[in-house]
C-alpha cells in the first residue's frame, strides 16, 4: 500500500510503518540522525512540530482535523492546520 492510499480511518498506525510504506529507512531521514528517528517512532506522544518535521522529510504533509465528539454522527468536521 502506497502511503498517499493510506486511509484516515487507520489512526494507530506506527510512524515506523509509515516510513517503511514509503520505502524509506531510518537514514534516508535527511533532517534526523538515525538514533533520533529510533527514538521518535517508540514515542507514544510527540509534539506537533516535530512530528510535521518527520513527516516533511518523507515528502507528506499532515492536515489536522476536529469533530464534535457528541454528535450522534462523526460525519461533519473541520480542518484547523494543513502543513
Amino acid at each position: 500500500m502506497d502511503a498517499d492510499q493510506i486511509p484516515c480511518s487507520m489512526p494507530n498506525m506506527s510512524l515506523a510503518r509509515l516510513r517503511e510504506s514509503k520505502g524509506m529507512k531510518q537514514a534516508d531521514m535527511k533532517k534526523f540522525s538515525q538514533t533520533s528517528i529510533s527514538k521518535l517512532e517508540k514515542r507514544k506522544d510527540i509534539k506537533l512540530s516535530t512530528l510535521i518535521q518527520y513527516l516533511d522529510g518523507m515528502g507528506l504533509g499532515l492536515e489536522l482535523r476536529v469533530y464534535d465528539k457528541g454528535a450522534k454522527e462523526n460525519t461533519e468536521t473541520r480542518l484547523i492546520l494543513r502543513v
